[in-house]
């Protein structure tokens, strides 16, 4: 039996493993220590996989290791549906990077093209590897051969043929005698449809297992991608430099007229005839951020374009790219004054903070585009970025987006500006302790929504499966525990009392 053949029925039975414990932990929602866990499981098996054979992959998967376990410790700490969805993209990518290595080498050199065809690939093999792993890699017929194993084959072939006959004659049977259907009912009392289910989850587990693992372990020597683009397709500087010059043009007139209201400010929006704060900030921030994405991929595929047959051409490229993310600077500013004096006008939301984020975020991608494609280091740039990225994400799980909107508007009510009771009280468990700490800052129409909307969503007697705790939703339901009196008054509800609540340590249970 071959190496190959070894690793490959070994994939099959981690993979099975996998399966099952996926079944076990991941059917149950909302997630939380159950991706934690499985997450762990997997990396466990893989790692032991790995090992076992002295794979030349294991360093890559330590590096995949350390990514899954932050981003699965995101969702068992936050509640936030916009994390979840941010720390679960962040773990595909940390496993298409995995894949990435595999597949086309050093993932510190791969260029965007190479993670963008990573992250396709990853999802593909996910489901076609399997069918490599049972067809190309597994040697069947050099399987060991006993009389045992001989034997069995036959059982089993035998099994099969008997099915359909033991079906036909056990249905006339059971309708022929009355004792019989009752002791057949007693003997096969399953339930169908939990059968169906679990088989369905675990087959379904074990499948994409066997292909992200195969993907992980065993390379295709895939496609290899230049920096450059084919020479049949690269341009002179000519036309490069005629579309920066004349897109520079345009954005520094745009940058000329923002000048004034970035130093003017609120005084000089109210001071424009006609223009109030929601046409000023709310109209242009959301056009600004588009047009920040598009120019990061529009200098990344002219510079790719770009023939570079003469240093001065490339130097004469570095500077019309670099005036360009000058004026694209002063403009992701303006985007982000515009912002703020929305939202002192109107408040925080999950959509303005994460779009203010993402605009931070663009900012810092820009300066690595300045610091490694405009100084001939092309190669090292996506891998900078796309950790940039999971940097970010990691800092918003720690920042706690959802207590920080709730924060900045009940900074607001001093202010005498409006407080949103009913879009605070919904957002996720993150934001109740804040909410609850500052119940008595409300005005008294805010206090009923927000107290009842809290009992209503997290109420005392709840059990969550401990498969979906989390640290944020475990936070909340005490949080309302220790305010069950205060929240009941407020809310001029009459909540049914938990019949059994187990007090936290050092409280009394509420009367």
């Amino acid at each position: 039996m071959s190496d190959k053949t070894k690793l490959g029925l070994s994939i099959i039975g981690i993979s099975f493993l996998i399966g099952l414990f996926g079944d076990t932990l991941l059917r149950t929602t909302p997630w939380g220590l159950n991706v934690l866990l499985f997450s762990i499981g997997f990396l466990a098996a893989v790692l032991g996989v790995t090992r076992f054979f002295r794979h030349a992959a294991l360093y890559r998967v330590q590096w995949l290791a350390l990514a899954m376990l932050v981003f699965s410790s995101g969702i068992v700490w936050r509640d936030s549906s916009v994390l979840a969805v941010l720390n679960g993209m962040a773990l595909f990518v940390a496993l298409a990077m995995t894949v990435l290595s595999t597949q086309f080498g050093q993932v510190k050199i791969a260029g965007l093209i190479h993670y963008l065809l990573g992250v396709i690939c990853t999802g593909l093999f996910s489901f076609f590897m399997p069918l490599f792993l049972l067809v190309q890699d597994i040697e069947w017929g050099t399987l060991p051969r006993t009389r045992w194993s001989s034997q069995m084959a036959g059982i089993v072939r035998g099994v099969i043929f008997a099915v359909p006959l033991l079906v036909v004659f056990g249905a006339l049977f059971v309708a022929a005698d009355a004792v019989f259907e009752g002791m057949v009912k007693r003997v096969f009392n399953l339930n169908v449809e939990w059968l169906v289910v679990h088989v369905i989850c675990t087959g379904m587990f074990t499948w994409l297992a066997m292909g992200l693992i195969r993907s992980m372990l065993v390379s295709e020597q895939g496609f290899r991608f230049e920096a450059n683009a084919p020479g049949f397709v690269q341009i002179s500087i000519f036309e490069i430099g005629t579309v920066l010059t004349l897109l520079n043009a345009l954005f520094l007139t745009f940058v000329v007229i923002q000048i004034r209201y970035l130093f003017g400010g609120t005084a000089r929006v109210l001071a424009t005839n006609g223009l109030v704060f929601s046409e000023y900030a709310r109209r242009g921030f959301f056009e600004l951020v588009v047009v920040a994405m598009l120019v990061l991929p529009l200098l990344l595929l002219a510079h790719w374009l770009l023939k570079k047959e003469n240093p001065a051409h490339e130097r004469m490229f570095r500077i019309l790219a670099g005036i360009k993310l000058c004026l694209l600077g002063v403009i992701m500013v303006s985007a982000l004054q515009r912002m703020r004096i929305y939202q002192f006008e109107y408040g925080q939301t999950q959509l303005r903070f994460y779009t203010t984020a993402f605009m931070c975020w663009l900012g810092v991608v820009c300066v690595l585009f300045a610091v490694t494609v405009l100084r001939g280091r092309r190669e090292q740039f996506a891998y900078f970025a796309v950790l940039s990225a999971f940097i970010a994400i990691a800092g918003l799980n720690v920042l706690n987006p959802d207590a920080r909107i709730v924060t900045a508007n009940i900074e607001r009510i001093a202010k005498g500006k409006r407080f949103d009771a009913w879009y605070a009280a919904n957002l996720s468990a993150d934001a109740v302790p804040a909410l609850a700490s500052a119940l008595q800052q409300y005005g008294p129409n805010e206090r009923k929504t927000v107290a009842r909307r809290l009992l209503e969503r997290w109420p005392a007697s709840a059990s969550p499966d401990w498969r979906t705790w989390n640290v944020s939703r475990q936070q909340a339901l005490r949080t309302v525990w220790a305010n069950y009196q205060m929240l009941e008054a407020n809310g001029e509800v009459q909540v049914t009392q938990p019949s059994v609540v187990v007090p936290l340590e050092g409280e009394t249970q509420p009367r």
